[in-house]
């Protein structure tokens, strides 16, 4: 991962350098919306694999046949959605320019072939056993450095496109080798519905509540600003990543306990805190040098997101124990804190322009949090939502434990019958 978001890094001064805050602007949308669309689409199954996958090394098995059913089906709906995202990749990234079109479709077309290896690459992140996934970091590393030798955007979108084809392919490769995670003919729609609907409320709202401060400058703002905001979080943003990743490959071992290391969290939150405020002043400098702008056009941003780091890191390291013990108050608290970023971006308290939502962001995270640290230390992980009490057990969706073994029809079943009671997941991650 670390190898990843320094080329990731190299590739964005690549891209700011050809084409400036606009095209910074167009990537950051463009990947968020994308992500929004090709989640949807998938219908929770990548973070369902992450939790069934989780509970089943817990349990010494595998996931059953019909997640590779499922599998299948979220192959065929990436597919064909980003087959038809394509031609509506300008639209999406709202900026005009040469080679902008070019770049829009790139990036779209990458996202796309990102989004396939998702499902594998979650699911060996559940069984702590995220070596496949490396070789992907590690191959996307080498190739996105490339992008120095290229001084136009529009070869700088076809090599993203190129970057997604590796991951979808390593990915491949990681399923066939991998007992459990393979990918078989198409189940219906429908029962991935079913069984995926309340992991897409988590994942869509988990994505959201770190990442809602792109989107809600999207609607407030032109192109050129956002690019601006998305360099000067980008450290905070990558620690970020860290806490979530770190969190999810700990669900094989801490999905079940009766209780949480809460010592080891907090000392976790504060270090990552310290890295995540600290680095983004650091290499601020370094980054507006990178991507052509100037120091003060981010100073404001990185000055917000440094402050905020805090929540970011709370936030992130709870969410993943809170889907695996209490899915449904999670998504509670989800539904809550986006309510709460949207209302404080619409009030921009503070008139600090684009960085106001930064600011409405981590308001939502710190409803978020507070949130899950309630509903994670009141009894050992059950928290009583009204009438169900969603169980500790990764996957466990009907008020009890739910065994890997009992077979995907009873979860889904269950998950279908008890989204009424919970409110419904938290919706637009």
């Amino acid at each position: 991962m670390v190898a990843q978001k320094l080329a990731l890094l190299v590739f964005s001064f690549a891209l700011g350098r050809a084409g400036g805050a606009p095209a910074l602007g167009v990537m950051a949308t463009v990947l968020a919306l994308v992500w929004v669309l090709t989640t949807l689409a998938g219908m929770g199954l990548p973070d369902r694999m992450t939790f069934v996958a989780a509970a089943a090394k817990e349990e010494g098995g595998l996931p059953g046949p019909e997640e590779a059913r499922l599998h299948g089906t979220y192959w065929l709906h990436l597919c064909v959605l980003t087959l038809v995202l394509i031609p509506w990749a300008p639209e999406l990234g709202g900026a005009d320019g040469p080679g902008m079109e070019t770049l829009a479709c790139g990036l779209v077309l990458g996202a796309g072939l990102h989004g396939l290896a998702a499902p594998t690459f979650c699911a060996c992140r559940g069984m702590g056993r995220p070596a496949w996934e490396g070789v992907g970091l590690v191959l996307m590393a080498i190739a996105l450095p490339m992008g120095l030798f290229l001084d136009d955007v529009a070869s700088l979108g076809l090599l993203w496109a190129a970057t997604g084809a590796t991951q979808a392919v390593v990915a491949l490769l990681a399923a066939w080798r991998t007992p459990g995670l393979g990918i078989s003919l198409p189940a219906s729609p429908a029962r991935l519905l079913r069984a995926g609907l309340p992991y897409l409320g988590y994942g869509v709202g988990a994505w959201l509540v770190g990442n809602v401060d792109v989107l809600l400058a999207r609607v407030l703002n032109p192109a050129g600003p956002i690019g601006q905001l998305q360099v000067g979080t980008m450290a905070v943003r990558a620690v970020g990543s860290g806490a979530w990743v770190m969190a999810i490959l700990s669900l094989h071992k801490l999905g079940r306990r009766d209780s949480l290391p809460w010592r080891r969290l907090g000392l976790m939150g504060a270090g990552l805190s310290l890295v995540g405020g600290l680095g983004a002043w650091v290499v601020m400098p370094l980054l507006a040098w990178g991507h052509g702008l100037e120091p003060s056009e981010i100073t404001d941003a990185t000055r917000v997101a440094a402050l905020c780091a805090p929540t970011t890191m709370v936030t992130m390291l709870l969410l993943p124990l809170g889907g695996a013990r209490c899915l449904a108050w999670t998504l509670r608290c989800i539904g809550l804190g986006l309510v709460t970023a949207g209302t404080l971006a619409w009030l921009g308290p503070l008139h600090l322009g684009v960085a106001d939502c930064i600011v409405a962001a981590a308001g939502g995270q710190v409803v978020v949090a507070v949130g899950l640290v309630l509903g994670l230390r009141a009894k050992n992980g059950e928290v009583r939502t009204g009438a169900t009490s969603p169980g500790v057990v990764p996957g466990g969706l009907g008020g009890q434990g739910t065994s890997v073994q009992q077979g995907l029809p009873v979860q889904a079943d269950q998950a279908a019958d008890a989204l009424d009671e919970r409110g419904g997941p938290a919706g637009g991650v």
